[in-house]
């Protein structure tokens, strides 16, 4: 039965592994198996690796199974004499004694005033940095976070000053607070772009990038896209696309090189990798006109996959009512290179005319799944 323990100044102090419990006041304590907590209290201060304080008089201990139990409560960390709240969940198998799960969150007021200042600066250096503009960082927004005797979190909100054009990020930095190095900085813009916002250069790039990449059926969807910011010289966009009728919408992220207009990054999820697989020709497109006896064919599907090409031609002759040397130019499989690239040769039709006409299919096979691609080509 899950209740809350109610002694008032109850504490048990953890040190070195030595633990030493100061005597309940209340007898509801004794609900808390004192095994499980002594198990939770010397991973608590394996993880945190300091002195801490259980608050006996939060303690909730709970069920989970016959063989597990919990115990979620909160504690005091004594770091160097700078005391930090933090609330716990532990999860213990009562068999073994071995702790299976342990999870825990310092509390922070979020006031700037428990703020390292010299964390502070070097977070805002390092955003300026990364961003490289003018940033404003909004104190009251902070919520600092210990990670270890060397380390310091800090967590917030900011502004990004670009061209008199305000665009508010959150952000999460961690620093060395001994040599002052920034470990880790991520940060994401809080504004929902209005697609009256998106760069058409960007939006031309990406969607040519992606026809490019899957098919040109490609059609991106105008009122899901949100841009981002990456630097002066460089902009992301992201937002939802289908390969074509009657498919399923997939989620795409594209970065752009303002200076250049290349894509330096194209990422998108399974739908639009299983479109990835439908063969895209490279060499030739629908209506295009042949100009030789004979041509060469080439295309893209995924890496490694199967592709069986069929190039059919005919001639059309007494004004389209007969079709004559209609004949199979081409019925063979190749296998993608790595890049997805593959090729045929196909060779010279028997009759040929400025009304003979290429019926060229692909079909790509890979993991169980087959996608195809036809295109009609006619003779010059």
């Amino acid at each position: 039965m899950t209740q809350r323990i109610t002694a008032l100044t109850t504490a048990v102090f953890l040190f070195g592994g030595a633990i030493a419990p100061l005597p309940s006041t209340s007898a509801q304590a004794a609900e808390v198996n004192p095994n499980l907590l002594r198990r939770c209290q010397n991973a608590l201060a394996e993880r945190i690796g300091q002195r801490i304080q259980v608050q006996t008089d939060t303690l909730t201990p709970y069920f989970i199974s016959n063989a597990e139990q919990g115990i979620r409560g909160q504690g005091n960390l004594d770091s160097s004499g700078n005391f930090r709240p933090f609330d716990f969940d532990c999860q213990v198998n009562v068999r073994d004694g071995r702790v299976v799960s342990l999870e825990y969150n310092y509390q922070s007021s979020g006031n700037n005033g428990t703020v390292n200042d010299n964390v502070r600066r070097r977070c805002q250096d390092a955003l300026a940095d990364r961003i490289g503009q003018r940033v404003q960082l909004s104190s009251d927004t902070f919520r600092p976070y210990f990670i270890s005797n060397t380390e310091q979190g800090l967590r917030g909100e900011g502004t990004l000053d670009r061209s008199g054009n305000f665009r508010p990020f959150e952000f999460d930095c961690q620093v060395n607070t001994r040599t002052g190095r920034v470990n880790r900085l991520t940060y994401n813009y809080l504004s929902a772009n209005n697609p009256t916002d998106i760069s058409p250069a960007v939006l031309q790039a990406c969607q040519v990038a992606l026809r490019d990449r899957i098919g040109q059926r490609v059609q991106i969807d105008r009122n899901s896209l949100q841009s981002y910011f990456i630097s002066n010289a460089a902009e992301g966009l992201r937002g939802e696309a289908v390969a074509g009728r009657e498919t399923q919408p997939f989620q795409f992220d594209c970065q752009v090189n303002l200076r250049n207009g290349r894509v330096t990054r194209l990422d998108y999820d399974n739908a639009g990798s299983i479109a990835d697989l439908t063969p895209v020709f490279t060499s030739h497109q629908d209506g295009d006109r042949i100009t030789t006896q004979g041509f060469t064919l080439t295309g893209r599907t995924q890496p490694n996959a199967r592709v069986r090409v069929q190039v059919r031609a005919s001639t059309a002759v007494l004004g389209g009512l007969i079709d004559v040397g209609g004949t199979t130019l081409v019925d063979r499989e190749v296998i993608a290179d790595r890049d997805g690239n593959f090729s045929v040769q196909v060779r010279r039709p028997v009759v040929v005319t400025s009304s003979t006409r290429y019926v060229v299919r692909a079909s790509a096979s890979l993991n169980g799944q087959t996608r195809d691609a036809e295109i009609v080509l006619r003779q010059q």
